[in-house]
């Protein structure tokens, strides 16, 4: 049996097991970290009745959670539904009838839409709702922590097994429901990674929703198949609703302009902690992002639409560490 992509976590826990895997506004997640977080949330999805073959779908904006979901998922050779937010719960009716989850991991911004969603004859199929913030999860829902505190899964997902089922907008008709393997993943990461020249000294800012497969196949996975940080900065929404590209360092409160994604320009990569990249390091090399400068703060800016830009933590930097008890 060929391992499926759960095993890059293993891997990468016994060859720089320190070395941050995800990062977030909460702080930075070894891959060591990860790799036991993830075997955890398996061991709780499975004792929520989760099986090979099973869906789960997730409805989320970007965050190191998501990730976590996608890797046990992968373990436990289920697939994951990511659920496009900007939908309202009627549009997403014919995903959630044709997927037939059954089990929703909810970011709490979202809740109105997913009390939508259980009123809907299609979800039917959805066991368990689980939400990903404690403090403020509904009491129709399951809390993120306590599937973290199941004993490991074993690991049964396989190199050859479906994965994703990544939805079009259905322009023409019904949406349609594109199924990933593992196997898929596994090349896309091998050719995207050798497309951009990506090694675990890289960090990659994914200013991509992760419902759309470039949140996923473009950035995350490869990122994490050669061992390097994926920053995930979409955990804040500004007051339009809109998710906004955030800094990843600590105390600075910068964004990408007033922009939503769709005309996101520039990506702002500092102030503090952080080294200015050459742009021929951007993880995204066609974005054409040329060094540029805002209010003192580096970035790269493009004349068109934004594209995700790399950057490396300064020696100095005290952001990458561990924070609420995420461990090391």
């Amino acid at each position: 049996m060929i391992w499926g992509i759960w095993h890059w976590l293993d891997r990468r826990a016994d060859i720089n097991p320190d070395h941050p895997a995800l990062i977030d506004q909460g702080g930075a997640l070894s891959y060591r970290a990860l790799a036991g977080r993830v075997a955890s949330l398996a061991g709780g999805m499975r004792d929520h009745g989760i099986r090979r073959g099973d869906r789960v779908a997730i409805l989320s904006i970007n965050r190191a959670e998501y990730v976590e979901v996608l890797f046990a998922a992968a373990r436990l050779g289920a697939m994951v539904v990511p659920l496009n937010w900007r939908l309202t719960p009627p549009e997403l009716a014919f995903q959630l009838g044709d997927s037939e989850p059954a089990m929703l991991f909810v970011d709490s911004e979202l809740r109105t839409q997913a009390e939508g969603l259980r009123a809907l004859p299609e979800s039917q199929s959805i066991r368990t709702f689980v939400s990903f913030n404690a403090e403020t999860s509904p009491p129709w829902a399951s809390g993120y922590e306590e599937l973290l505190r199941s004993l490991p899964a074993p690991a049964e997902g396989r190199f050859e097994d479906p994965f994703l089922i990544m939805y079009t907008s259905g322009t023409t008709g019904r949406p349609k429901g594109a199924v990933l393997t593992q196997a898929t993943q596994w090349w896309n990461s091998v050719n995207i990674g050798n497309a951009v020249s990506l090694t675990q000294a890289d960090v990659s800012l994914n200013a991509l929703p992760m419902f759309h497969t470039g949140g996923i196949g473009l950035l995350t996975l490869p990122s994490l198949h050669v061992g390097a940080s994926e920053a995930c900065p979409l955990s804040r929404r500004d007051r339009g609703g809109e998710p906004r590209a955030g800094c990843i360092a600590p105390g600075d409160e910068c964004l990408a302009g007033d922009h939503g994604l769709a005309s996101l320009h520039e990506i702002v990569v500092g102030p503090r902690g952080v080294e200015p990249l050459d742009a021929r390091r951007s993880v995204s090399k066609s974005a054409g992002l040329q060094p540029a400068e805002r209010k003192g703060t580096p970035c790269w800016r493009s004349g068109s639409n934004g594209h995700c830009a790399g950057f490396r933590p300064a020696a100095s930097a005290d952001w990458a560490t561990p924070a609420r008890g995420r461990g090391a």
